[in-house]
């Protein structure tokens, strides 16, 4: 195992804390999607007669809002706790060096591929409607847009959050590594509740991956990076090929 951070947060601390940006982050998302709805006179006239680009604009900004709020406040903590935010949340070279990020992407990638299949082969449907939104909004005439929220601001708020943040104060607990990995995954794939449980143990399991990659590697780059060629490779896949969905 690498050098851990030495956070000055209790398990306790960090947990109320997370729970506090998150809810900060959801409450900004709700402002700036009912703005986006009040503007186009959705709230007097009903979702039948707004127009799907400002849907689409309503959602990727309540989206940009919740990841921009999450990615402020957990820096900011990290910079109250009396550690650099670098330090305090592993944004640092990882052991290994582009090796084990080769590494890591291809554990990824074949773990998605087999996931995948099965999941097709259980339910296709759920795995059609998990995929749903992300497509739609990947799509439509901002699909630069989504690229940007779902590739960067995705993997940058959600990594630094519940594996920067919170996974290294509660393994200082009695949970330990994995008890640890286990509470702060189980509380990433809570932020994923609308998808079906094939898709909410898919999110758990490479949130585990993620948390062994942080620990292996010493460094949050790695499974940010991941997370990120998960989610613009995921897009651009409902983006350009051919899927019936």
């Amino acid at each position: 195992m690498t050098s851990w951070p030495a956070t000055t947060w209790t398990a306790a601390q960090a947990t109320v804390i997370s729970f506090l940006i998150l809810g900060a982050g959801l409450q900004v998302s709700a402002e700036l999607a009912r703005a986006f709805a009040v503007g186009s006179g959705f709230g007097e006239t009903g979702d039948l007669h707004r127009p799907t680009t400002t849907k689409t604009l309503s959602t990727l900004a309540a989206l940009a809002g919740f990841q921009s709020t999450v990615v402020v406040l957990t820096l900011l903590v990290s910079c109250v706790s009396g550690s650099r935010p670098a330090a305090a949340l592993m944004l640092r070279g990882p052991a290994g060096g582009a090796r084990i990020v080769a590494t890591a992407l291809l554990g990824l990638a074949a773990f998605a591929v087999i996931y995948a299949a099965i999941a097709l082969s259980i339910d296709r449907s759920a795995v059609v409607d998990d995929l749903a939104p992300a497509r739609a909004l990947i799509r439509s005439e901002h699909g630069l847009a989504a690229l940007v929220v779902l590739g960067v601001g995705a993997p940058l708020a959600e990594e630094l959050l519940f594996r920067g943040f919170l996974y290294p104060a509660l393994s200082k607990s009695r949970l330990g590594l994995a008890g640890a990995a286990i509470v702060s995954t189980l509380g990433w794939t809570a932020l994923h509740a609308g998808y079906s449980l094939l898709g909410l143990v898919e999110v758990f399991l490479i949130g585990l991956y993620f948390c062994w990659l942080l620990v292996r590697t010493g460094s949050l780059w790695v499974p940010m990076l991941c997370h990120g060629v998960y989610n613009t490779t995921l897009a651009l896949g409902l983006k350009w090929l051919p899927i019936s969905l």
